[in-house]
């Protein structure tokens, strides 16, 4: 009896080494296709954009599409796609559909399932744009999407706060809050346009410079430069957010974003 637990243990013990070996010689998707990577990233056109991304050994696409005027409600398609060596597309079995109900702050409030058994490829032009083809509705019929980098989030480095926001096509507004003391606050509104070339976003804007009493209330508000300012954004390798102004004001300075996903 005890030479047969004895032979059971090994069994196990053999039979959960072979499985973690397997494990550890899982290739790593991105190393077996590298040129997929040329996917990741978020894409516009006009008020659509398409985020991609990998995760757990495969892809996740997510498009989101003002629905007409509403700037309260949207359209979201979610794929699962696999990578096709062969055509070099993202191929998806698999999509859900849905409308979202967004309050005034944009927020999310409510939603419903148009469907679960959406299917579309994806796949790259030889100008670098992206193309949807949704098999169900069509919902791509005649757009390319544009290349935007993965800038869309709130960044922040100790007083200093940016919020970049997605507006259409390669564009992006450009808020930057700078909070100096209790009587003063430094603020940039920019409009930037993604360069892929060299993976950043080309800004430019204007500084105004905000007062307050000693009860924080506004007292006054003052443009810093009458000519404006030009700026770059960037990322490092540790996705921290570089931010270059004409005026070097962020020198130094890595912003942190508060909500990435990826």
């Amino acid at each position: 009896m005890k030479h047969m637990m004895k032979l059971i243990l090994a069994l196990i013990l053999a039979t959960a080494c072979v499985c973690a070996a397997l494990a550890e010689e899982e290739p790593d998707y991105r190393d077996m296709y590298p040129e997929s990577l040329a996917y990741e990233s978020d894409w516009g056109c006009g008020g659509t954009m398409l985020q991609i991304w990998c995760e757990d050994g495969g892809f996740r696409v997510m498009v989101t599409q003002r629905a007409g005027d509403m700037l309260d409600e949207r359209l979201v398609w979610e794929y699962s796609p696999f990578y096709d060596a062969e055509s070099q597309t993202l191929i998806s079995l698999f999509a859900v559909k849905t409308r979202e109900y967004c309050g005034d702050g944009g927020e999310l409030i409510g939603s419903e399932t148009l469907y679960e058994d959406g299917s579309a490829t994806f796949s790259l032009l030889e100008n670098g744009n992206l193309v949807w083809n949704d098999e169900v509705e069509d919902a791509g019929k005649g757009m390319e999407f544009m290349k935007l980098g993965r800038f869309q989030g709130n960044y922040v480095c100790g007083r200093c706060q940016i919020e970049i926001l997605w507006e259409a096509d390669d564009v992006y507004a450009i808020s930057i809050h700078w909070g100096s003391s209790a009587f003063e606050s430094a603020n940039w509104a920019m409009t930037g346009v993604y360069n892929p070339e060299t993976d950043t976003l080309e800004a430019v804007g204007m500084e105004t410079i905000f007062t307050y009493d000693e009860n924080g209330d506004f007292v006054s508000a003052q443009d810093a430069n009458e000519e404006g300012c030009t700026a770059s954004f960037s990322f490092n390798g540790d996705h921290q957010l570089i931010w270059s102004n004409s005026d070097g004001a962020a020198d130094g300075m890595l912003f942190e974003d508060e909500n990435s996903i990826f």
